[in-house]
Parts: C-alpha cells; sequence; structure tokens
C-alpha cells in the first residue's frame, strides 16, 4: 500500500496510489501533511487497460514528445495519452489516473503534473511557469517569466550564486494571501541545466557529474545545488515581475502590466476550441491579479557571461 500527500499549503494532494504506480513519480514534492492540513484534492491511481485512441474525434496536442488527446463530457474532463495514460478529473475534488503496463515515465510524470495542476486550481492557487528568487534582505520575491528556452534557469542560477534567494527555477505557486495581495512560492522540482549554462558557472561543479554525460542536459535536483545557492521555502509577497528577453542591449527597463500580461497569458494559457477549462480561468484570473499588484519589468540579457554578469548587477541594483 503507498500512501502519501503532496503539500499544497493550502491543504495537501492525497495520493491514493496502493500499488505504488507513480513510483517516483511527484517524489520530490511528497511531504507529510502540516498540523491541521485537510486533503483538499484525492489522487486515485490504478493499472488498466488505456484506450488506444479517443473516444471521438477531440482536440488534441504535442508537447514532450507526446501526443495529448482532451474532451469533456458532462461530468469529468479527460486527458488521454493513447495506449499508456489516461486522467478523469470529476467535480468532487479528485481524479483518477489510469497507468497502462506499456506507460513511459515521462507520460505517467506528465498526467500526474495535470494532476497537481487541478489540486492547486481547487485550493485556489495557480502554477505559472517563472522563477522566483528573493533578492538578498527583502520579504518577497520577484517573479521572472520568458518563454521556454530563453534562459530563465541559467539566469536563475547566476543570480543565485550573487546572493538571491531560489525558489523556483521555472515553476512557481501564486495566489491571493489573507490581505488579497498575490503572493508566491517555488515547487521544490529539480533543474534541467544544460552543458553550455554549466561552464559558466564555475562553482556549480561539485553538484554535476565529470565527466558530463553524453546528452545535453541534466537534472540536478534543488538539494543538491551547493553554496552560495540558498533555498527558499516560505511563502512570500510578490515585489516585483521581470520578463527576461535575449536582447544585444543589457539592463532592467520599465514595463506596462498589459505587456506583461501578455507575455504571461502566451506563456501559461491554452485556449481551446471549447474554451478555457477551469485550471486555464484560474490562472488567467490569477495572472490579471498579478500585473495589476506591482511594478513590471524587462531584463535584457546579452549571451555569456558577460551577459549574465550584467544581469546581475541589474538585478542588484533594483531589488
Amino acid at each position: 500500500m503507498s500512501a502519501a500527500s503532496v503539500d499544497l499549503r493550502r491543504g495537501t494532494l492525497a495520493l491514493d496510489d496502493p500499488a505504488g504506480l507513480l513510483a517516483g513519480t511527484l517524489a520530490e514534492f511528497k511531504a507529510p501533511p502540516r498540523p491541521g492540513q485537510r486533503p483538499v484534492f484525492t489522487l486515485h491511481v490504478r493499472d488498466g487497460e488505456v484506450p488506444t485512441a479517443p473516444p471521438r474525434e477531440v482536440e488534441s496536442s504535442d508537447r514532450e514528445g507526446l501526443v495529448y488527446h482532451f474532451w469533456r463530457d458532462t461530468a469529468q474532463r479527460h486527458v488521454l495519452i493513447a495506449g499508456q495514460a489516461a486522467l478523469a478529473t470529476g467535480p468532487q475534488a479528485a481524479a483518477v489516473l489510469t497507468v497502462a503496463p506499456e506507460c513511459s515515465a515521462l507520460a505517467r510524470a506528465e498526467l500526474a503534473m495535470i494532476a497537481l495542476e487541478e489540486a492547486l486550481h481547487v485550493s485556489g492557487q495557480a502554477l505559472i511557469h517563472c522563477a522566483a528568487l528573493q533578492p538578498a534582505g527583502a520579504e518577497g520575491v520577484v517573479l521572472v517569466h520568458a518563454a521556454s528556452g530563453t534562459g530563465k534557469t541559467t539566469t536563475s542560477l547566476a543570480l543565485a550564486g550573487a546572493g538571491f534567494g531560489l525558489a523556483a527555477d521555472d515553476a512557481a505557486v501564486i495566489g491571493r494571501d489573507a490581505d488579497d495581495a498575490i503572493s508566491a512560492w517555488g515547487l521544490p522540482r529539480a533543474l534541467n541545466l544544460h552543458r553550455d549554462s554549466a561552464r559558466m558557472l564555475d562553482w556549480l561543479r561539485p553538484a554535476l557529474p565529470d565527466p558530463w554525460p553524453a546528452r545535453d542536459e541534466i537534472s540536478v535536483p534543488q538539494r543538491c545545488l551547493p553554496p552560495p545557492v540558498r533555498l527558499v521555502r516560505e511563502t512570500l509577497p510578490v515585489l516585483a515581475l521581470v520578463e527576461l528577453r535575449r536582447t544585444g542591449t543589457a539592463g532592467l527597463a520599465p514595463q506596462s502590466p498589459g505587456d506583461a500580461l501578455s507575455a504571461l497569458i502566451a506563456d501559461n494559457i491554452n485556449v481551446t476550441a471549447s474554451g478555457l477549462w477551469p485550471v486555464q480561468q484560474g490562472r488567467l484570473e490569477a495572472l490579471v491579479a498579478l500585473t495589476g499588484q506591482g511594478p513590471c519589468h524587462v531584463l535584457g540579457v546579452e549571451s555569456g557571461s558577460d551577459g549574465l554578469q550584467a544581469a546581475i548587477r541589474a538585478m542588484q541594483s533594483a531589488f
């Protein structure tokens, strides 16, 4: 019997996984419940037959080399990776993840993360694609957002090596606090580090394999990051938003809330032919509140070590 929970800060995601089918999936998120916490969402994990095609013509998308089919009926929302895994989310704050014997680790992990996003939505929070960093001496975090491949992880680690606390390099959870302001905390997920980034961050060497494996990217758990990294686990107010851009001009410049919102929507909201699903609607509302709360900036970063150093100086001066 495998019983565990994921700490959502506002309750827990209970994992009902009697056969241990998730194994290491979500392992870095599992934690004993805090005092007084109760489950707000339950994920039931079962083995079984998974359809090799959706039941009818439905919407599909391709991500991480997997094809997702998704649709909703009167009672449930469905996501299917044909022949591998299926997730059905109902109205009672619960979902069933069916895993086929042929299911890949990636397919299992992807649908488990979708279930986590559903649980966060039920708890009144939203998962967004961004880094979260705490300036030295500040009682809050700066959220750094950008399209995939722009260099959030590299820039975040460079800032962490220069004194910023690291809450997240790629995924943070936002929600309104008791004062109706937006606060954030970082998911404790491993970092995907490219060999080119590692070359520019000498202090990272104790956490890296030697020799580097044949692939370009490796996964580095947050707990393995060496000093001077300071990991931030608290839920903290959001001080500012920063959009990272690869430009020929380094430095920090003001950005309008509308432009910040447009960039965040492009990177975080998937509009389907059937409209926004509840998780997407909740995320959109959270982004609107977030961009209306505080200052927004654009951080221009040039390529190479000199560009990273210029970005560090700009962020240290501003925050």
